[in-house]
C-alpha cells in the first residue's frame, strides 16, 4: 500500500478550532488521526479524480481557479487498511466529521505567512454517510488552503502520527516538524496551550518531547526562557537518514571518529617527540573528552542561533533570488550602524571588524537586547559571499552551492 505522505501547509498545523461562539474546540486523539488521514485521502481523490486542478508554473504548482470540482466519495474502509481505525469500527470517524461540519479552523495561529492575517474558515459545505463509504464537500475556502498553497508546507509521513500517543503530543510534533528546517522554535505558554491544550506543569512538555524524540522522525530538545511572559525555547533537528544521498551532513558517528583519529594524531606526535605517554589510552580519552567538549555549543550560543533562525523563517527566499547576498543584520534602536553575527559568534560590521559602539557589548547582552526589542533586523544585501556570512546568510548551502559561492 502507498505510504500516507501528505503535503500539510503550515497554515493548517499552525491552527486551531472554533465553534460558533468562538470558543476554542480541541480535538481528541484519535481525532487527530482520523483528520489528517481525512486530508490525506480527500487530496489523493480528488487530484486523481479531476484533471487540471493543479497547474504546474516552474517549480510551483498552482490551484486551478477556473476548474470546477465536486464532493469526494471516500471509502471507509481505507482508514482500517492504514491502520487509523481497528475492526472496520468507524464510528469515530463519523463523529469527527460531523464535529467538523459545526466548527471552523483558524489558520495561520503562529504568523508564519506574514502577508496575512489569522483567518477563520468554515471546513464543511456539506456531507453523508452510507455504510461503507463518506461523502464530503469541502469548502471552497478550506481546499484553497489545504492543496491551493504556494509556500510554506511540508510532507509528513502520517504514520508518525498513528505512532503518538496522546492528544497533545500529536499537534505540537507537526508544528515542530514544520520547523525544523529552520531548527527552532520558541511558543509563549499561551500559544502552546491554544494548539495543544491546557499544560499543568513542565514535567508533561518533557513526557510529549521524550515521545516525540522516541517515535518519530525529529529530534526536540527544549528549554523555558522569556523575561515578561513565559515561552518555551524548541530546538528541533529532522532525524538523520543514513541512507539518503551524497552530501548529508556529518553523523554524530563520523564526528566521534574524526575526534578520536585526532586525538591519535596528537598522541603519536607526542611519541615522535620522544615523550613517554605511559598510559595510551587514558590519554586518548583525556584528549577525546576535551575536544568534544569544546564542539559543544554554549547555552548564549543556542540561544542566539535561535533567536537567528526564527527571525531568518520570516522572510521569503523568492525575493532574493538575484546576486546579490542576503545577510540578516541588527542595529541598535536610534543607530543606523549595521552589524551581523558571524561564523564565530562575534557582533561585527560589515567589513568584519567587531563592534565596540552602537551594539550590544556580549553575546548575554545581545540576547537580552534581543527579546526586549532593543535591536532591530534587517536584511543587508551585500555583494559577496565569504564563510563569516555563514550564520547570518539567508541562503541554505544548497542554494550557495547552486551559485558557486561555496563547495
Amino acid at each position: 500500500m502507498k505510504k500516507p505522505i501528505l503535503n500539510i501547509p503550515s497554515m493548517i498545523t499552525q491552527s486551531y478550532f472554533t465553534n460558533a461562539e468562538g470558543e476554542v474546540v480541541t480535538l481528541k486523539e484519535k481525532e487527530y488521526d482520523y483528520f489528517y488521514f481525512l486530508l490525506y485521502l480527500y487530496t489523493e481523490t480528488l487530484l486523481e479524480e479531476t484533471s487540471n486542478l493543479l497547474v504546474k508554473d516552474g517549480k510551483r504548482y498552482y490551484l486551478n481557479q477556473s476548474v470546477q470540482y465536486d464532493s469526494v466519495e471516500i471509502e471507509l474502509n481505507q482508514f482500517q487498511q492504514y491502520g487509523v481505525v481497528d475492526g472496520y469500527k468507524y464510528d469515530g470517524v463519523r463523529e469527527l466529521v460531523d464535529k467538523l461540519a459545526e466548527l471552523s479552523i483558524n489558520v495561520n495561529f503562529l504568523v508564519k505567512d506574514k502577508g496575512r492575517d489569522v483567518d477563520r474558515i468554515k471546513v464543511i459545505n456539506s456531507h453523508g454517510w452510507d455504510s461503507t463509504v463518506l461523502t464530503i464537500d469541502f469548502t471552497k475556502e478550506f481546499v484553497k488552503e489545504l492543496i491551493g498553497v504556494e509556500k510554506f508546507f511540508m510532507k509528513v509521513d502520517l504514520n508518525n502520527l498513528l505512532k503518538l500517543s496522546g492528544r497533545k503530543s500529536k499537534p505540537l510534533y507537526l508544528v515542530l516538524k514544520d520547523y525544523s528546517k529552520v531548527k527552532n522554535k520558541n511558543l509563549t505558554k499561551n500559544e502552546l496551550e491554544i494548539l495543544v491544550g491546557r499544560i499543568n506543569q513542565d514535567g508533561e512538555v518533557d513526557e510529549i518531547v521524550e515521545q516525540i524524540n522516541d517515535v518519530t522522525d525529529v529530534k526536540v530538545s527544549y528549554k523555558v526562557g522569556g523575561v515578561k511572559k513565559k515561552k518555551y525555547i524548541f530546538k528541533i533537528n529532522q532525524k538523520a537518514n543514513y541512507g539518503s544521498a551524497k552530501g548529508k551532513a556529518k553523523t554524530k558517528k563520523s564526528i566521534d571518529a574524526e575526534v578520536m583519529e585526532g586525538a591519535k594524531k596528537k598522541l603519536q606526535r607526542k611519541k615522535d617527540k620522544g615523550e613517554i605517554v605511559y598510559n595510551e589510552e587514558g590519554f586518548l580519552r583525556a584528549v577525546y573528552d576535551n575536544d568534544m567538549e569544546k564542539l559543544k555549543p554554549s547555552e548564549e550560543q543556542i540561544e542566539i542561533d535561535s533567536i537567528i533562525d526564527s527571525l531568518k523563517s520570516e522572510y521569503d527566499l523568492s525575493e532574493y533570488s538575484d546576486e546579490k547576498i542576503p545577510i540578516l543584520v541588527f542595529n541598535v534602536a536610534g543607530s543606523n550602524m549595521p552589524f551581523y553575527i558571524d561564523s564565530e559568534y562575534r557582533l561585527v560590521d560589515m567589513n568584519g571588524v567587531e563592534r565596540d559602539i552602537d551594539s550590544p557589548k556580549s553575546l548575554h547582552e545581545f540576547i537580552d537586547w534581543a527579546n526586549n526589542g532593543k535591536l532591530k533586523f534587517r536584511v543587508w544585501k551585500n555583494d559577496g559571499y565569504s564563510k563569516p556570512f555563514e550564520k547570518s546568510c539567508l541562503l541554505s548551502n544548497d542554494e550557495l552551492r547552486r551559485r558557486g559561492l561555496v563547495l
